[in-house]
């Protein structure tokens, strides 16, 4: 699994809009939209799926580190 191998917290990726299907599949894969963007007059789904909530969190400066 991607998250054991490198670690990471969550995966990236972008897909036009206009796909009749793929957005619904990442979503029902567990992915989420964070961010739309219109690039060359096409809409553009930016999504995300986070692997590892609390690194993620960590990273993204959405918890304080605990430090002991």
């Amino acid at each position: 699994m991607l998250r054991d191998q490198v670690k990471a917290p969550a995966v990236y990726l972008a897909t036009a809009d206009r796909h009749p299907w793929l957005v619904s599949i990442y979503a029902i894969r567990g992915y989420e939209i964070f961010a739309e963007r219109v690039h060359d007059g096409e809409k553009i789904v930016y999504l995300r799926k986070i692997l590892d909530e609390t690194l993620y969190r960590i990273i993204e400066n959405k918890e304080p580190l605990v430090s002991h």
